[in-house]
């Protein structure tokens, strides 16, 4: 038992922190990965006027599905020399609704 549990804390430990996606802060402010599921996390939560600062990660995301924004908020990125979001198929990469 004292093996799993030292081999559990060694890899909570040492696992890379944005092998996790994630969605911190409150409103008015968010901060997001670059993954679709990060940044349609701090869409739900937003309200209209907040802003969500989408950081640089690796500098490319991949996305599969189409993110739609139905409330007045900024996205703001790191810049496009620091960061790439394409979709995978065809359609829209984000709408507005």
């Amino acid at each position: 038992m004292r093996l799993k549990c030292t081999l559990l804390i060694g890899c909570l430990v040492f696992l890379p922190g944005v092998a996790w996606a994630a969605c911190t802060g409150s409103s008015p402010t968010w901060t997001s990965t670059p993954d679709y599921s990060s940044v349609n996390t701090c869409l739900s939560k937003a309200a209209a006027g907040d802003t969500i600062n989408v950081t640089a990660g690796d500098g490319t995301e991949m996305w599969t599905s189409t993110l739609t924004i139905t409330k007045g908020i900024h996205i703001i990125g790191p810049g496009k020399d620091d960061l790439t979001i394409s979709k995978t198929s065809g359609g829209y990469l984000m709408t507005l609704e």
